[in-house]
């Protein structure tokens, strides 16, 4: 059979579509038998694509034996790639044809060729890469607006500048500016925490950018720690400089005539989403009006205690053992730590929806629970579950019957995590794209982005299947701890019993007074 591959990464006029690509490779089909495989979105530098990976996946079953592309950048712009796929090409006796350029794989000569047309090809991605990234800077390092969506509070006007070329630039938002300042007002001047002020707004409908229009604790942080939003003054080229910013303008400049604006490139090969130290970012004044005055700005950050951003921590409480396990049966969130003082100033401690504490109780209404009475539930249900000798019966089938499945489940779980990994690459990339700044690219990249957090939930949500529907053992701890559960069950050890609850115990899903506990086996 043949195979017609095509691909496209972002619609332009002077691209050529995939429908153009199919129609030219047609041609070169001996017959009407073949399979059409296409990506549409998708970047060349590597071969992480849907429906390239299916072909790949029917050259080795024997399904194919000649792919035809439009031409060699459409399968790949990577010489590694592509000289590692003529390989298996060979291997498995398949013909490569381009149908533009007219190379033949069978001979030594045809596969030079290639290589030396890759070379370029992967030349040309590499200097669209640099180019756009310098293109971010020189916006930034000159006062317009670099790319990507305005800050709350501001809206994008396009100018012409002095090097007569279009460039973009912020002006203020009548009525985005005045949540604004009523942001600060109630920061500074009501003694309103962060999160009772997304509260206010969120009951109020408040319109906002991002979080599907919520307003969240983040939200109003980024709003009331980003500089651009004040006079950039000598105070504030001081104050950055002792934070160890990187300062792209003279001192000279900070006379309160500009804003300054606070970026920075998240880390290469970050699996994770990370907040980067201020020594690794940027501040560049940025011709926009400002809208809070430098003395409120500054008490803002006086209040808030700003501290140099460090990566987020991840299920580190020390408060209960069960934290990173407990979800909302009605939302879905997870439950977090929040204390609570009573009259005579004793603390206590209680699991609330993160969706509820950040949004408030008009996002979700799931009661919290008292922590120690969550634990002793907790423990004397683990006594019962593991202690019953139905279980044991099953761990003893389970390991002699499922030892195979096991290994197959666990290997589907990590590609779909790898997939998900691959999909925030992307919207990684496709975020530094906006650095074009043309509306038109702008808007379909946003259109992408969207589509490729749809496909990523998707597949979030096919791994809590997967780990609902399966009891998925991966190490053998799993056996030792159930042995003698209740002589391991003490509650005064703290690391003992978070590491017990995390190997046993897959989530806890709390819906007002109820509790059901899953365990993985």
């Amino acid at each position: 059979m043949i195979a017609i591959y095509a691909r496209q990464s972002i619609e332009k006029k002077d691209s050529v579509s995939i429908e153009a690509q199919i129609e030219k490779c047609k041609y070169f089909c001996d017959s009407d038998n073949y399979t059409i495989y296409k990506d549409s979105g998708y970047s060349g530098k590597n071969i992480n694509r849907p429906q390239f990976t299916k072909l790949l996946e029917d050259i080795k079953a024997g399904h194919i034996k000649k792919v035809i592309a439009y031409r060699l950048d459409r399968i790949s712009r990577s010489i590694a790639d592509f000289s590692q796929l003529l390989i298996m090409f060979d291997e498995y006796d398949v013909k490569f044809v381009s149908a533009t350029e007219n190379f033949d794989t069978d001979t030594p000569m045809g596969r030079a060729m290639i290589n030396i047309v890759m070379t370029f090809a992967q030349l040309e991605r590499e200097t669209i890469v640099e180019r756009v990234t310098d293109n971010y800077y020189f916006r930034a390092n000159n006062g317009y607006w670099a790319g990507g969506y305005a800050p709350y509070g501001y809206k994008i006007k396009h100018i012409i500048g002095n090097d007569n070329k279009k460039h973009s630039v912020l002006e203020i938002d009548e009525e985005q500016s005045k949540v604004v300042k009523r942001i600060f007002d109630m920061y500074i001047n009501q003694d309103y925490s962060m999160r009772k002020i997304s509260q206010i707004l969120n009951l109020e409908k408040v319109p906002n950018q991002k979080n599907n229009g919520n307003w969240t604790i983040n939200t109003i942080s980024a709003i009331i720690r980003r500089p651009i939003y004040t006079n950039a003054t000598a105070k504030i080229y001081d104050y950055y400089k002792n934070l160890d910013a990187n300062i792209t303008n003279d001192i000279n400049f900070f006379d309160g005539t500009y804003t300054a604006n606070l970026f920075g490139k998240a880390k290469k090969n970050a699996k994770v989403k990370c907040r980067r130290e201020f020594s690794e970012m940027y501040l560049s004044l940025i011709q926009c009006e400002p809208i809070i005055s430098n003395e409120d700005w500054f008490k803002a950050q006086k209040i808030s205690g700003i501290k140099k951003l460090m990566p987020p921590r991840s299920n580190t409480s020390k408060i209960s053992f069960l934290c990173g396990l407990v979800k909302c049966g009605k939302c879905g969130s997870n439950l977090v730590t929040q204390g609570c003082k009573n009259r005579y100033g004793k603390q206590y401690y209680y699991l609330i929806c993160n969706q509820k504490r950040n949004i408030g109780a008009n996002a979700c209404d799931n009661k919290m629970i008292f922590i120690p009475t969550l634990q002793n539930v907790v423990i004397e249900d683990m006594k019962e579950y593991f202690s019953s000798s139905k279980i044991k019966e099953k761990i003893e089938k389970y390991i002699n019957n499922n030892k195979d499945k096991n290994i197959h489940l666990i290997k589907e779980k990590e590609d779909i995590e790898n997939e998900i990994l691959k999909i925030e690459i992307q919207i990684n990339n496709l975020i530094s794209a906006l650095a074009e700044g043309s509306s038109t690219v702008s808007k379909y990249i946003n259109d992408k982005i969207e589509q490729l957090e749809n496909n990523k939930q998707q597949l979030v949500a096919k791994i809590n299947q997967l780990e609902s529907e399966t009891d998925i053992i991966e190490n053998s701890d799993i056996i030792k701890y159930i042995q003698n559960i209740n002589e391991k069950l003490d509650i005064n050890n703290f690391e003992e019993m978070k590491k017990i609850c995390n190997i046993l115990i897959d989530k806890i899903v709390i819906t007002d007074e109820n509790i059901d506990i899953h365990y993985k086996i």
